[in-house]
């Protein structure tokens, strides 16, 4: 039906109509403005009262009155602010917290609960959960929403398994109900351990991420197997080494006859656990050559730049067997080295010093040459090093060496 505004009283009506609905439109903007000048200008109250209506406001003004101490003030706008919007999780976290400093540990449950309920997968709400059900004793649910934060945020990682170790002092509860399939966690976890000198653990940590079956960052491989070098866990650590080497798919740094990895320098140095390692210093540069080489398609290349210098700082870590034979060799080149006596390379044990073989000066030889030998390892042997040092130490040294296709292998 069509209506007509010919008469008088019909084009009252209506003109009374439009003024009535453009006040109602300028009076919502005018509060709106207000309230939002009021919140800006720090006064919540105003804007609350301005916008009665507005859940983000009263939350606000009530974590304001919270802060000044004024709990119950603070717990009746938490009430207004989820009365009218009960679909934000941190109003509901809100609510908790004044439950608990009201005393009220019943009221504080309902809260994080329905916090959950509201908010599933966010780390903020999990961590409250976590730290509720722990406090009061319900460790088993602590772990679950700890499990929640871990697979949505690493950077809490740290602290979230540093409170779950010392809840629990239990690796398999914690391997079970906290740790998601990645293996940055469990890293994570394996650092917590580590701290805690918690050897035996540590190691359960390490075998269930191999069982992931997944690969994962070398560097915290790396870091393992130096940990269980340095704790002398040398059977640990060779299998440790095997087990990143084969995950990560880096069949040049498996297991061979010859025991020295990487010894023809063909692959990139990974500066830690049964690879070799190096520390820069400002006399001594060490580059990895592929225009002179022995075999393969590079050699390392060690330039001398002349101040006094005792240890290249380039070593490698060889597993050995107690009273075992075993037989040296490998190449060298150089280019005019300059100074008393020269560079040698040696191999002590990694844990006594005992020397097992030192070669002659590693000098005068324009085309590669061959250095050899043969050692026994002592009853107690498990580990030995090569190394490269300056004899005499304290002198002069100028000039070029290369190294290549180095090998130890049982006699």
């Amino acid at each position: 039906m069509r209506l007509t505004l010919k008469s008088a009283p019909w084009k009252l009506v209506f003109a009374l109509a439009c003024l009535a609905s453009t006040a109602a439109y300028i009076l919502f903007v005018g509060r709106e403005y207000l309230a939002a000048r009021a919140e800006q200008q720090g006064n919540l109250a105003r804007a609350v009262n301005f916008q009665p209506s507005n859940a983000e406001y009263h939350n606000r003004l009530g974590q304001l009155l919270a802060a000044s101490g004024d709990f119950s003030a603070a717990q009746r706008h938490y009430d207004a602010a989820l009365r009218l919007n009960p679909h934000v999780a941190r109003y509901w976290l809100n609510q908790a917290m004044i439950s608990q400093r009201n005393g009220d540990p019943a009221a504080q449950q309902r809260a994080i609960e329905k916090a959950v309920e509201v908010d599933p997968r966010t780390p903020e709400v999990a961590w409250q959960a976590a730290n509720f059900y722990l406090v009061q004793g319900q460790t088993d649910k602590a772990l679950q929403h700890f499990r929640t934060v871990l697979e949505g945020s690493q950077d809490l990682a740290p602290a979230v398994l540093d409170l779950a170790w010392r809840a629990t002092h239990d690796v398999d509860r914690l391997l079970a109900r906290t740790i998601p399939p990645d293996p940055a966690v469990y890293f994570a976890l394996m650092d917590v351990l580590g701290a805690y000198h918690e050897l035996p653990a540590t190691e359960k940590a390490w075998d269930s991420l191999v069982h992931l079956r997944q690969p994962f960052d070398v560097r915290r491989g790396l870091a393992y197997v130096n940990y269980l070098i340095e704790q002398k866990q040398i059977p640990r650590a060779v299998s440790a080494w095997d087990q990143m080497t084969s995950l990560n798919r880096m069949p040049a740094y498996l297991p061979s006859e010859n025991l020295v990895v990487n010894g023809g320098f063909d692959s990139e140095i990974l500066n830690g656990g049964f690879d070799w390692q190096y520390l820069r210093q400002p006399n001594v540069e060490l580059s990895l050559d592929d225009t002179v080489f022995h075999g393969g398609h590079r050699a390392l290349q060690i330039i001398f730049r002349g101040p006094a210098v005792d240890d290249v700082k380039l070593s490698h870590l060889v597993p050995v067997a107690p009273n075992t034979t075993y037989d040296f060799s490998g190449y060298f080149k150089t280019g005019q080295i300059e100074g008393a006596g020269g560079p040698r390379l040696t191999i002590v044990d990694a844990y006594n010093g005992r020397s097992y073989f030192t070669s002659d000066d590693l000098k005068n030889a324009e085309v590669w040459r061959q250095m050899e030998g043969t050692f026994t390892t002592g009853p107690d042997a498990q580990l030995a090093v090569v190394k490269i040092l300056r004899v005499p130490e304290g002198h002069p040294i100028r000039g070029n060496l290369w190294l290549d296709d180095l090998q130890l292998v049982t006699k």
